[in-house]
């Protein structure tokens, strides 16, 4: 189902930057079907796949990068997480950065699966 680009996801498109906290998955212009999507992917991932995760979590926040791995791979949420250690950021920036992780992996997926004779820009 398509949905209308909500004010966000007009300038997230033409380029205007946007802090994380505000940014949604409507702004990555990412439906609810394609985010059941990554997290199915990123539950059912093995090897080369969960380098891909690791790496998505890593670009979205180096400092979270191994509680946003947690919580994309085992489905542990924010507040789990915070029972067994400590995450240096408030439930609001994690989610946020949890949103950008799942737009980073998304688009390394796309890019994976893009065939080979794609044509390039030309400079």
């Amino acid at each position: 189902m398509k949905y209308k680009k909500s004010v966000q996801a007009k300038l997230y498109s033409e380029g205007v930057k946007m802090t994380v906290r505000e940014t949604y998955m409507k702004d990555y212009l990412i439906t609810d079907c394609r985010k059941k999507e990554l997290v199915q992917f990123c539950r059912n991932a093995d090897n080369e796949d969960l380098i891909m995760i690791l790496q998505a979590a890593i670009q979205s926040n180096s400092g979270l990068a191994s509680k946003l791995f947690i919580t994309l791979t085992e489905g542990c949420g924010y507040d789990k997480i915070c029972t067994f250690a400590s995450v240096p950021a408030r439930k609001t920036d994690y989610q946020a950065y949890l949103r950008k992780a799942l737009k980073i992996l998304n688009d390394m997926l796309l890019l994976k699966n893009m065939p080979a004779d794609f044509p390039a820009e030309k400079i």
